[in-house]
């Protein structure tokens, strides 16, 4: 009998640590792949460029939050601001560049707190939803392993954007509430004291989940759905949770006059099409499906067994129904990158923590589930030898940081040496780093509101056909693009008639066009003994200015006849002039100067063309201008005007162009 007690004993100690054997199985697996989590973190943070394209665009909302300016201006011709999420992400930005500069750490810094959050919250989550706190504490260690060992995880858990912030947020809000209300299979048993009282806090991270990015509310829409079977209290939760939510958001959108929904809606015009689904979705699955094949078991199972009992799904399982068409209806974005998988994936590493609870804690009372949980360890195991890599979920990766560090110091300089004109960028870091402004800055959503009416692009058209832009700033290169959604048909048209392609490097730099050799506005001037004008050239016919802005202007000289007798001291006078008259800007010069060839040392056949630029002053008022040009020289003391006399009109000065000047930019 003493033998048979043993054996007894021996076989109800195994079938207790087993299940946990099994499951500490797949963490070594994943060792590797958290290693390579943490040395691509701590390199990205180190990495002081702009990655990714949304982060330039992200920073510079950020950036004018931090000097005092709204992120979410009206949408002027003259301005795109795009900023299309909500303000936390941006306010605590703003504050560290105004302690720390100009810097890309801080935000990434936060994404990786959002990672690092979210896998807390997988253990958390995972624990509430289990009986034995041990068993809940592996699996949930399972899951939180697993989550960061994904390939989209690791490349976004440092990018300069929301994704990952707004993940540990709702992930937080959504154990908490677990902890709170104690779902699934913990439900039959009487709650801790003071558990409850959690579901109230959790409504914290929750609403500030989607006060950093709109689209996350899978958590606090499945905190609802089980809030309303819950009775009188989950239901005065809900009642709760509304204005918590809307409150505030209506209360800063007024005070910003409508602009803060204007902006966060501005998604809403994009053509949606399941080719980016498709691809996204594909990748997905050549990485991960077992982990999609355990999520979309346990999902089943908590449905049926939900289905059978009649009671609401465990709050994981709610989360995983509302994430699954939240996440697909984000990837029908033609513009949808791999990061907007991540609450898909979050949602099946923890469906995959509770379903191996699940399984451990029934393999400790039915010998039968060692089997299924031995099948999902091996899942697992098998999920430890997909991984890819990183490059494959974003190619720029495949460069070392290093050396592109090195190359885009090079491009600083270069976009520096830039002077008295804004720029046009994809790269938003390395415009604000230069202390170029940005007038534009999202090209890819000025292009989609531009097709759905909802902005009007005409003056970014008018800017680049008068070379307002001293300097386009590419992540690819345009010259032999006939599409791209990053522009529209009109403004890619536009862009590659006006610039040429200066550097080619991990970044496209792309300058004004030099002036044609004959001018486009000709001109048939002659001056008593001074050179005659052959003509103009004026990018966009001086039709508008800003003020602050530097306008090319060339004029193109030839010699007089022969037999002339040239007057030496001649200069030109070119002169811009308000609305009352007065010279905002002038040049005086001898014919020549500016080409290094001055008056009178030409040949007839080598008349030089002045390029000058016009410095349009920060204070010029708006109203209509006119950019003159005159003639004089000295004699005895005094400046002696020298009319030109064109054909048709009488002598005197020349009107250039009449320009329109607008308002004055926000500094």
């Amino acid at each position: 009998m003493g033998r048979i007690g043993y054996n007894r004993a021996m076989r109800v100690r195994l079938s207790a640590w087993l299940p946990m054997m099994l499951l500490l199985l797949p963490l070594p697996v994943l060792v590797a792949r958290l290693g390579l989590f943490v040395t691509h973190s701590a390199a990205v943070l180190a990495f002081p460029w702009q990655l990714d394209f949304d982060e330039g665009i992200i920073l510079h909302a950020s950036w004018l939050l931090a000097h005092g300016r709204s992120p979410y201006p009206p949408l002027t011709p003259d301005h795109f601001a795009s900023s299309l999420y909500p303000p936390l992400f941006y306010a605590l930005n703003a504050a560290a560049l105004r302690v720390w500069g100009l810097n890309l750490w801080s935000g990434r810094a936060l994404e990786l707190g959002g990672t690092l959050l979210a896998a807390g919250s997988l253990v958390a989550w995972t624990v509430a939803e289990t009986r034995s706190r041990w068993v809940g504490w592996l699996a949930g260690a399972v899951a939180a392993a697993v989550w960061l060992a994904l390939g989209p995880v690791i490349v976004w858990a440092t990018f300069y954007k929301q994704d990952s912030l707004a993940l540990g947020f709702g992930a937080l809000g959504g154990a908490m509430l677990a902890w709170a209300w104690r779902s699934g299979a913990a439900v039959s048993r009487s709650p801790q004291r003071g558990e409850g009282r959690l579901a109230w806090p959790a409504l914290v991270p929750l609403v500030l989940a989607v006060w950093t990015k709109q689209t996350a509310l899978a958590p606090l829409l499945a905190g609802g759905i089980v809030a309303l079977g819950r009775g009188r209290a989950g239901r005065r939760w809900c009642m709760i949770a509304v204005p918590a939510l809307g409150g505030p958001l209506l209360l800063l959108n007024e005070a910003l006059g409508g602009q803060l929904l204007t902006h966060l809606l501005m998604a809403g015009a994009e053509p949606l099409t399941p080719a980016r689904l498709g691809k996204n979705v594909a990748a997905l699955a050549g990485e991960a499906w077992p982990l999609l094949i355990g999520a979309g078991v346990v999902l089943v199972g908590g449905l049926g067994a939900a289905v059978r009992t009649r009671r609401v799904p465990p709050l994981s399982v709610c989360y995983a129904l509302v994430t699954l068409p939240l996440t697909a209806w984000t990837n029908l974005s033609p513009h949808a990158n791999y990061n907007h998988l991540l609450p898909g994936l979050l949602a099946a590493c923890l469906l995959v923590g509770v379903g191996l609870g699940r399984l451990a804690e029934w393999a400790t009372l039915r010998r039968w589930a060692v089997l299924p949980l031995a099948g999902a360890v091996g899942l697992l195991l098998v999920q430890g030898g997909l991984f890819a890599p990183l490059k494959t979920w974003y190619s720029p990766l495949g460069q070392p940081l290093d050396e592109k560090a090195a190359r885009l110091e090079i491009l600083a300089g270069q976009v520096a040496a830039v002077r008295g004109r804004p720029v046009l960028a994809e790269d938003g870091r390395l415009a604000l780093q230069a202390g170029k402004q940005l007038p534009y800055d999202d090209p890819a959503q000025m292009t989609i509101q531009a097709a759905a009416g909802r902005w009007d692009e005409s003056t970014l058209l008018a800017d680049i056909r008068r070379h307002r832009f001293g300097m386009l700033i590419l992540e690819h290169d345009i010259a032999e693009e006939t599409f791209t959604p990053r522009w529209s048909p009109a403004v890619l048209a536009a862009l590659q008639a006006e610039y040429q392609l200066k550097y080619r490097d991990v970044r496209f730099l792309w300058v004004p066009r030099p002036p044609p050799a004959e001018p486009l506005q000709v001109r048939d001037c002659t001056s008593a003994g001074g050179p005659r004008l052959r003509g103009v050239w004026l990018p966009g016919d001086g039709r508008r200015l800003v003020p602050g802005d530097s306008q090319p202007i060339s004029l193109y000289w030839a010699a007089p006849a022969a037999g002339t007798a040239p007057q030496p001291d001649l200069k030109f006078s070119l002169r811009l002039l308000d609305p009352a008259g007065g010279a905002v800007w002038q040049a005086d010069l001898p014919p020549g100067s500016a080409a290094g060839t001055p008056w009178p040392h030409w040949t007839v056949r080598a008349a030089p063309r002045d390029d000058l630029a016009i410095t349009v002053p920060p204070t010029a008022p708006p109203g209509a201008y006119r950019l003159a040009l005159s003639a004089y020289r000295a004699q005895n003391g005094t400046l002696v005007p020298v009319p030109f006399t064109c054909a048709g009109s009488l002598p005197g000065d020349l009107t250039l162009a009449q320009p329109q000047m607008d308002r004055q930019e926000e500094p």
